[in-house]
């Protein structure tokens, strides 16, 4: 199926509404919601994300380097060894040098954090050594909370999420972060991190999302994910919610969504707001405006 248009279909014609660049066809509900969440991903939020730059005044950051594997596995290192205090020395040393906050969460905490993670499944960390040094990670999240929050109001759109591992999944703290963005981008966030799955499903059924994010860090949990977001979707009281998934199960086939039944997966915290609140359709009218 061609992008532009939507592309040619066999079987009867249908009737459309002629847009300013392409055809809406009127289909079922389901189709139709497929349709327009394919346009969504494929033009809204990649506009989206240009818009955003812009506004952040890109010229500026574009003279700061995005950090270097050898700044994570330093920084990683550090984490396993060093108090909070001194973590927090070295990211301020980082923002002095014209690293933005983003950037400290995006490029520096959540690798790091990752790392931890693959070190333990590489047998080369205990599971006492991830646990204290993702400690420490959160201590400094809340130490950076102040800043990284900034003037932002409280929920300023009435959207709300709920974030969570998948059942069995054990490292959270790259959904932390997601959930700070969210919080951030004035959404309601729930945050569970610990939740067993039949507890998600009676909160999803007595409590109305605009979206569900779901996090996926060992693949070894994919095969039951197709399973959960249809029953979530199923016991969902909201019967359009969104249901995106992330984590480091997805960056080697982002693609995985068209089995596991998301509507989207997005490779870090900036993107799972982008995404968000395309699908939701809080921002799909200004954009296309723009």
């Amino acid at each position: 199926m061609e992008q532009q248009g939507y592309g040619k279909s066999s079987g009867p014609p249908q009737q459309s509404f002629r847009g300013k660049d392409h055809d809406l066809p009127i289909v079922g509900h389901a189709d139709w919601r497929r349709e327009l969440r394919k346009t969504i991903l494929s033009r809204v939020v990649p506009r989206l994300s240009e818009i955003g730059k812009e506004a952040e005044g890109a010229p500026a950051a574009e003279t700061v380097p995005p950090l270097t594997e050898a700044q994570v596995v330093q920084f990683s290192d550090m984490v396993l060894a060093a108090a909070v205090p001194g973590l927090i020395k070295y990211i301020d040393a980082l923002r002095a040098d014209g690293l933005s906050i983003e950037a400290v969460m995006l490029q520096l905490m959540a690798p790091a954090a990752r790392r931890l993670g693959d070190l333990w499944l590489d047998d080369r960390l205990s599971f006492l050594d991830v646990t204290a040094g993702l400690g420490r990670l959160q201590g400094v999240m809340r130490a950076l909370g102040p800043d990284f929050d900034g003037d932002v109001p409280g929920q300023i759109h009435g959207k709300k999420i709920l974030l969570a591992p998948v059942s069995g999944e054990q490292h959270v703290f790259g959904l932390s972060v997601v959930a700070a963005f969210f919080r951030r981008a004035g959404w309601d966030v729930t945050f569970e991190p610990r939740i067993a799955f039949d507890d998600l499903l009676i909160l999803v059924r007595a409590e109305r999302f605009t979206a569900i994010g779901l996090s996926v860090a060992n693949d070894r949990f994919l095969p039951a994910l197709p399973a959960q977001v249809q029953a979530l979707r199923r016991a969902s009281l909201n019967g359009d919610v969104t249901l995106l998934a992330g984590g480091p199960a997805f960056l080697l086939d982002p693609e995985l969504h068209r089995t596991v039944g998301v509507d989207a997966v997005a490779s870090d915290a900036t993107e799972a707001v982008q995404m968000a609140e395309a699908l939701s359709g809080q921002v799909v009218a200004a954009a296309a405006r723009s």
